[in-house]
């Protein structure tokens, strides 16, 4: 898990930091829902150059990694990015005040986190990589859970790539 804090500290936390600041101006300017859209893009692009150079690390010092280590590569490389992600649509409801969706969705990993450890527990051995695993699904299910209660918000000019230049532009200057 400190892996993955690591990892999430270079290229998201000052990302964060914009997106924190420019959602309120988003709503003023009542440009919000294309931006919504597109910072999801700009998170997803990132994110897929970050497990490109999982992927090359990887293939670069696999002869050097431990044997276990391997194993439980493709699982951490799921887990960052699920929680990378996850973590930046909570940031954005958090933003916009959508309090009662971050509590739901906390209470709904919590929850369905202890069910499915009590299951892992009592049908078979636990393990670092089950935990992952576990986590990831439960990542995954909440991820798809914010998206569709924000679906008005998702739309096909967000993914403009000239939009997508200027905000990249904004929130790295």
């Amino acid at each position: 898990l400190s892996i993955v804090a690591f990892i999430a500290l270079f290229p998201f936390s000052a990302f964060d930091q914009a997106i924190s600041r420019y959602v309120p101006i988003y709503h003023d300017k009542n440009i919000y829902t294309e931006n919504y859209t597109n910072i999801l893009y700009m998170y997803v692009l990132l994110l897929g150059i970050l497990t490109l150079l999982f992927i090359l690390f990887y293939i670069f010092f696999k002869p050097y990694i431990q044997p276990e280590i391997v194993k439980l590569f493709n699982t951490v490389i799921v887990f960052t990015v699920l929680s990378i992600f996850r973590t930046t649509i909570l940031q954005i409801e958090n933003f916009n005040r959508n309090r009662i969706i971050v509590l739901y969705s906390r209470i709904f990993e919590g929850v369905l986190r202890i069910l499915l450890l009590i299951i892992v527990i009592n049908y078979s051995s636990v393990t670092a990589q089950k935990i992952l695993l576990i986590s990831s699904i439960i990542f995954t299910i909440n991820i798809l859970w914010i998206l569709l209660y924000q679906k008005e918000h998702l739309t096909i000019q967000g993914i403009r790539s000239s939009l997508l230049r200027k905000n990249f532009k904004t929130y790295y200057k």
